[in-house]
C-alpha cells in the first residue's frame, strides 16, 4: 500500500478578511488623521489672521461706491488703512506717521515692483488726508481720477502687503501704551 494515498488534501482556511486592520493601517490611519487635523489648524489660523485685511477690503469698497464728498472718502479709506495697519503692527508705532512718512511706510511694506504704483496713487494725496475739507487745486474730473488712483492703492496695498515683525523705526522697542 502507498503510503501517500492516506494523506489527507491540506486545508487552506478561511479567506482573510479586511477586518481587523493590522497595526500598520492603524498607524498610518493615525498619522492621516493628524496631518489633516494640523493642516487644517493652521488654514484656519491664516484665515483668522488675515480677517483684518479681508475686511478692510469691503470697507475701502464701501467707501468707494458711497456717497461721500471725495476728500471725505479718501479721509476714510486713509483711516481703514491705519486701523488695519495697527491691528498687525504696533498701534503707537502707526499712530505717529502721517504724510508723506506715512505713505512711504505702507510702500515699503508691499513688494518693490508694487511699490510705484502704489505711491502714484497714494503720494498726490497724503498730505491733504488729515484736514477737513482741504482744496486738492484740481477740477471735478482730476479730482474723481485722484480719488480713483487712490482707491486702487488702497486695494493694492491691501491686496499685497505683507505684515513683518519689525518695530517702525522706533527709538525704544516699547512704546505700547505711550504717549508720544
Amino acid at each position: 500500500m502507498d503510503p501517500l494515498a492516506q494523506l489527507n488534501d491540506i486545508s487552506l482556511g478561511a479567506p482573510v478578511g479586511l477586518w481587523p486592520l493590522a497595526w500598520g493601517w492603524w498607524a498610518l490611519l493615525a498619522l492621516i488623521v493628524i496631518c489633516l487635523t494640523t493642516l487644517l489648524t493652521l488654514w484656519r489660523k491664516r484665515s483668522r489672521y488675515h480677517l483684518v485685511r479681508r475686511l478692510a477690503i469691503v470697507e475701502i469698497n464701501k467707501i468707494a461706491a458711497s456717497d461721500l464728498a471725495v476728500q471725505a472718502k479718501l479721509s476714510e479709506m486713509n483711516k481703514v488703512l491705519k486701523q488695519c495697519a495697527k491691528h498687525y503692527h504696533t498701534a503707537s508705532n502707526v499712530n505717529r506717521l502721517y504724510g508723506e512718512s506715512w505713505g512711504a511706510w505702507l510702500s515699503s511694506q508691499i513688494p518693490a515692483k508694487f511699490q510705484p504704483r502704489f505711491q502714484q496713487g497714494f503720494a498726490p494725496v497724503a498730505l491733504s488726508l488729515y484736514g477737513s475739507q482741504v482744496d486738492l487745486g484740481v477740477n471735478n474730473n482730476d479730482l474723481q481720477q485722484l480719488e480713483n488712483n487712490f482707491t486702487d492703492a488702497a486695494l493694492l496695498w491691501l491686496s499685497k502687503v505683507r505684515f513683518s515683525k519689525v518695530a517702525i523705526d522706533s527709538p525704544s522697542p516699547n512704546l505700547r501704551g505711550e504717549h508720544v
